[in-house]
C-alpha cells in the first residue's frame, strides 16, 4: 500500500512539474548560454542521438511527431486543460502508458509519452521499479530538478524520477 501512494504521490509531483510549478536546483553550470543542473557524465552510448522515442507496438511514438490516433487506437481517451499549450490536450491510454497531444491548429501533436506500469520499457530497456542508477548508464549525462533526472535528446526529454535509488516514473515529453 506504501508503494501505491508513494507512486500516486510522484505522479502528482510529476504533473504539478509539467505545468511550470516551482523547481529546485542545487548545482549550476552554464551551457549554450543557458543554466542547467549536471549531476553525472557516464559516457554513456546512445542508441539514437536524434530524440528520446517509445515502441507502442510496431508504433514509434516521438514527442513533436503528429499523433496517429487511427494507428493506436483506444476508447479510453480524455480531455485535460493544458499545461504547455492553450485550450485542452487529449490523454490517450492504453493501461500501461499514457500519450498526452495537443492540437497545433491543423493536428494533434505528441507531448509526453508517460509510463503507468513496469511492464513499460523504453527502447533501452528502462522500466519503472529498476535500480536508479541504471537511467544513468544507458543515457549518460542529465540533468538533475529535485528528484527527477533528466536526460536530452534534441527536443525530447526522459524524464526519471527516482526513490531510494529505484526507479517510480517515466516519462517522455518535449523539452520545455
Amino acid at each position: 500500500m506504501k508503494k501505491i501512494v508513494a507512486f500516486l504521490l510522484v505522479c502528482v509531483m510529476l504533473s504539478l512539474s509539467a505545468c511550470g510549478a516551482a523547481q529546485n536546483s542545487e548545482i549550476s553550470f552554464t551551457v549554450g548560454g543557458e543554466e542547467n543542473d549536471t549531476v553525472a557524465d557516464t559516457g554513456a552510448v546512445q542508441k539514437d542521438d536524434e530524440s528520446f522515442y517509445f515502441m507502442a507496438g510496431d508504433v514509434m511514438v516521438t514527442p513533436g511527431m503528429e499523433f496517429d490516433a487511427q494507428a493506436l487506437p483506444t476508447d479510453d481517451v480524455y480531455q485535460v486543460p493544458s499545461c504547455a499549450f492553450e485550450g485542452t490536450d487529449n490523454v490517450y491510454s492504453y493501461g500501461s502508458y499514457e500519450i498526452t497531444a495537443y492540437n497545433d491548429g491543423e493536428k494533434e501533436i505528441v507531448y509526453s509519452i508517460f509510463f503507468v506500469e513496469p511492464d513499460v520499457t523504453t527502447p533501452e530497456g528502462l522500466a519503472n521499479g529498476d535500480d536508479l542508477s541504471m537511467a544513468a548508464e544507458l543515457y549518460g549525462e542529465y540533468t538533475q530538478d529535485g528528484t527527477s533526472q533528466i536526460f536530452t535528446r534534441g527536443n525530447t526529454q526522459l524524464h526519471v524520477i527516482g526513490e531510494n535509488d529505484v526507479v517510480v516514473s517515466i516519462e517522455l515529453r518535449l523539452a520545455d
